[in-house]
């Protein structure tokens, strides 16, 4: 009695977020018969994630045991004669403290993959070898119970593509940023904004893959390049628009310059992710990025944009 998966995904048809596992049974032809199927799932840490039970059947809906001939039935056992049944289990509802054990462990494995444990346990009838099957045996068939642990894995791409989505992961907290290229802008404005979209579209990217470290580095760009309010010389025509913008809206200077100063400690923040030595010079432990630490750095930098944005629109 073997067991094979051949298809793992998410079922889309149910209001909860559960797996399914669409499978295979390898039986001995005629001898022998699954009754049940049932599994549980467990992380790449052995903990328990949930339940499986059968919940579809393939079409034919029996499986029969033959009264064969003892000869027969040892010439099926030598030949390995062997019959397939197909079936399909169900996980369980999967709660936010599973997805998020799932998620976490998928962040921390070096491939960004995720890797399942799965046990099943697999009850079949089936007729011993050397005995005949007929109606003056009360003998004949014997009850099986056997189990088998599969390791499945999921890669970075089918993880993120198939099953993120209807698993709310990677995406129910991503904003939106609006897009500016259509509004009559100087050159330089455009360029800039050009360049702030390119780095937001990276960090978007990078977050629904969560890779955090990668978001950081992209945010370290970001404020770079919206930090116009330094003294450099490059920025001094985004700083006198920005400064008319603010201030037709009744902010004065001291809260303008406050703004400029904030989006510099952001820069000077997410560059602590990227440098391995502080300011002056010395070497320093790198800060670990986190999801938290992504998602504010992201959802900051949109806010940044959106208000730059719509002041110039």
């Amino acid at each position: 009695m073997n067991f094979e998966i051949y298809d793992i995904s998410v079922d889309r048809n149910s209001l909860h977020p559960r797996l399914v596992l669409d499978v295979f049974i390898d039986f001995q032809y005629r001898i022998q018969a699954p009754i049940s199927i049932s599994g549980q799932l467990y992380s790449s840490q052995s903990k328990l994630i949930s339940t499986f039970s059968e919940a579809h059947k393939e079409h034919s809906n029996s499986l029969q045991l033959s009264m064969l001939s003892e000869n027969e039935i040892n010439k099926n056992y030598r030949e390995k004669r062997n019959d397939r049944y197909r079936t399909r289990l169900v996980s369980q509802n999967l709660l936010p403290t599973e997805i998020n054990h799932i998620e976490e462990l998928r962040e921390a494995d070096r491939d960004k993959s995720v890797t399942f444990y799965i046990d099943v346990d697999i009850k079949y009838l089936s007729i011993p070898e050397g005995k005949q099957c007929n109606k003056y045996d009360n003998r004949a068939f014997n009850f099986y119970y056997t189990n088998d642990r599969k390791i499945q894995k999921i890669t970075q791409e089918a993880w993120i593509k198939n099953f993120a989505p209807s698993l709310n992961i990677g995406e129910f907290v991503l904003l939106e940023f609006g897009v500016f290229d259509k509004i009559e802008l100087p050159d330089f404005w455009k360029k800039l904004f050009a360049q702030l979209q390119s780095n937001l579209t990276d960090m978007q990217k990078k977050l629904k893959k969560g890779d955090w470290k990668e978001v950081m580095f992209y945010a370290r760009k970001f404020y770079e390049n919206i930090k116009i309010g330094d003294p450099k010389k490059a920025h001094k025509p985004f700083r006198e628009e920005c400064d008319k913008l603010l201030l037709a809206n009744n902010h004065d200077e001291v809260g303008i310059q406050n703004l400029y100063d904030a989006i510099w400690k952001f820069f000077e923040f997410t560059s602590k992710y990227i440098h391995d030595k502080d300011g002056d010079g010395n070497l320093k432990p790198t800060p670990i990025a986190q999801k938290e630490d992504a998602y504010f750095a992201y959802t900051m930098a949109v806010g940044l944009f959106n208000l730059l944005g719509q002041k110039l629109k």
